[in-house]
């Protein structure tokens, strides 16, 4: 039942994380792709637009680092899918993946 949760969820992320990847620069998308990549590596999910958008919609800290990687673009979407609250990168410099 979670799973199918998780990929209910996903799904209607899908939307919004398109829209992100669309916002990006060159830069930032290269750099999402990257740690895109580590974590559907990890949690064994496709690699992508679908795996952005399961893993925003179901890891809080997966978002806290899309954030921070998207920069003042994430106010438009942290309202509605919050950033993991006591997660603090103190670096400005966090290379991909």
């Amino acid at each position: 039942m979670r799973k199918r949760l998780c990929i209910l969820r996903g799904l209607m992320m899908w939307p919004v994380a398109w829209l992100m990847w669309l916002m990006m620069s060159p830069t930032q998308k290269e750099l999402v792709a990257a740690d895109l990549t580590q974590w559907c590596r990890w949690q064994h999910i496709a690699d992508g637009i679908s795996g952005m958008a399961y893993l925003a919609a179901n890891f809080p800290e997966y978002r806290s680092l899309l954030y921070r990687r998207i920069g003042i673009k994430r106010l438009l979407f942290s309202c509605w899918l919050r950033p993991m609250q006591h997660l603090y990168i103190t670096t400005t410099e966090i290379g991909g993946a």
